[in-house]
């Protein structure tokens, strides 16, 4: 078994004359690829800057190595449609294979795309450059279709890290489109990137995205986006989407400059103890919001949302904590088994310079109907403050406006929202309704209402269990630390909700403290 001679790709080549020999190399990637076809073959990209007029096919079993940032190919191959590198099989191979070391452009957005890998498994793409691709620069993809339902295959084990991506999530022609697409993948790995867009206003994609979805046990972590502050010229505030998932997605100790959008068709746990659980991150918008339609996280869906658990993560600058709900819609959909926790909501709102009053929710659903479900909704030891100006904020906590039942808010606190801490509505259908309702051992300061659940007319819930809540100062340690001081009303004032460890990651009391720290 021996190991192939590399191959090798140079400026001073020559793809007439040379063999791809060190000292005889080739002078263009492209033709490279259609050299080097054995499994086990290794193409070398010496430094140098390159123009790439054709596509690359690259066979399963090769392998394409650069010498890093100094090995650039400027791709100017324009088709509308298709990948600048394809690494695509008819059926599901084993790709054992990867790409990495090069710095790979979209000459100034004259390449629309980047990389597809399709139908392929054990492919790393890692240690590469993207730069200026016209719509997106890597797609994992097993299939194409949205809300394919009942997959019998997926691609496996591939990975996706230690890549930096400028300005490779377009927006076009009315599609956002990510940097890094997912779809149809089983346990791949997107680990340690940094996505950063910079483009004007209403141009700029998602640094990740998954919206043909049907994914499972993905990894999403130690991730780092920037994008520009999100205004009313943008179309979606996306950092991650991902839909149609099948259990065992991950996402966690990222740092995003835009929310985390979650939802499709059919979202289940699967095998998995969870579908979803997003956890350990941190989004920030770059300053305080300038637009209402910047979230956290986002839960929508078509058919059904189940299993889905957010905690311990930190947002900040944005209008919404979380947002749910599906506009209307033939399909009934359904939430059940969602657990929010120990997240941390700080400065809910807008922009002063934005004049408006009225914006600013914790927990929001801009989706009130009774085609939609809510079985098991948990709020558990979050914290939310609203932003504190000159402009009104709206509430902290909103009940489902849906049909509903098992809604449990306990342990948080929510401070500063002028129009009610707590606020349930059914907008004048009667047939939204809210049973087995828990509002116990929160701390409700400085909102609006006296601090009292606001309801809307005619919505009354019903097996209302509305008890032990606190009004007084929480005395955090500061302005923006919001563990408590000796003597908060806070310490111990709890109800054992089952969780273990708080913010901090220290062990729970039992009782617990309100609020996301243990003191």
């Amino acid at each position: 078994n021996l190991i192939p001679d590399p191959y090798w790709v140079a400026e001073t080549g020559n793809d007439i004359s040379g063999d791809g020999t060190y000292a005889n190399p080739w002078a263009t990637h492209s033709f490279a690829c259609t050299q080097a076809i054995v499994p086990g073959d290794v193409i070398h990209i010496k430094a140098g800057t390159y123009t790439e007029t054709e596509q690359c096919i690259v066979a399963p079993g090769v392998s394409i190595i650069g010498a890093g940032a100094t090995s650039i190919i400027n791709f100017t191959y324009g088709s509308t449609t298709d990948y600048c590198i394809k690494m695509e099989s008819a059926s599901l191979t084993n790709g054992d294979q990867s790409i990495s070391y090069l710095k790979l452009t979209g000459s100034n957005y004259t390449a629309r795309r980047g990389i597809v890998v399709r139908k392929r498994s054990n492919v790393s793409i890692h240690h590469c450059t993207f730069e200026d691709f016209d719509r997106e620069a890597v797609n994992f993809v097993y299939h194409w279709s949205v809300g394919y339902a009942n997959p019998t295959e997926f691609s496996v084990g591939n990975l996706f890290y230690n890549n930096i991506l400028l300005n490779c999530a377009g927006y076009r022609e009315g599609e956002g489109y990510g940097a890094l697409n997912i779809n149809g993948q089983d346990g791949l790995l997107v680990y340690n990137n940094k996505f950063t867009q910079t483009q004007d206003a209403g141009l700029n994609g998602q640094p990740i995205k998954g919206v043909s979805g049907i994914n499972r046990n993905v990894k999403i972590y130690n991730n780092e986006t920037t994008q520009p502050a999100f205004g009313n010229g943008d179309h979606w505030d996306f950092a991650i989407e991902l839909w149609d998932y099948r259990g065992g997605i991950e996402i966690y100790n990222n740092k995003l400059g835009g929310s985390i959008d979650i939802g499709g068709k059919i979202n289940t746990k699967g095998a998995s103890a969870y579908a979803v659980w997003i956890h350990h991150n941190i989004i920030e918008q770059p300053i305080q919001s300038l637009s209402e339609n910047t979230r956290g996280f986002i839960i929508e869906g078509h058919l059904n949302n189940e299993d889905i658990i957010i905690e311990h993560n930190y947002v900040k600058y944005t209008c919404m904590g979380l947002e749910y709900g599906q506009p209307a819609s033939a399909e009934h959909t359904i939430y059940k088994n969602i657990r929010i926790s120990y997240n941390i909501f700080e400065s809910i709102g807008l922009n002063d310079s934005k004049t408006t009053n009225s914006k600013g929710w914790g927990v929001v659903s801009y989706c009130p109907g009774d085609w939609q479900e809510c079985d098991n909704f948990e709020i558990y030891n979050n914290i939310f403050i609203a932003k504190d100006g000159d402009y009104s904020t709206m509430w902290g906590i909103m009940i489902p406006p849906m049909v509903s039942t098992n809604i449990k808010i306990r342990n948080n606190i929510v401070v500063g929202f002028d129009y009610a801490g707590v606020f349930g509505h059914n907008n004048g259908d009667i047939d939204i309704t809210c049973d087995i309702l828990s509002i116990e051992n929160n701390c409700f300061y400085g909102n609006g209402n006296s601090n009292l659940p606001r309801y809307g007319i005619s919505y009354t819930p019903t097996n209302n269990t509305t008890q032990n809540n606190i009004t007084t100062d929480p005395t955090f340690v500061g302005a923006t630390d919001f563990h408590l001081q000796a003597g908060s009303p806070c310490i111990n004032a709890g109800i054992n909700v089952g969780l273990t460890t708080d913010y901090d990651g220290q062990a729970v009391d039992d009782p617990p403290e309100i609020g996301a720290y243990e003191y």
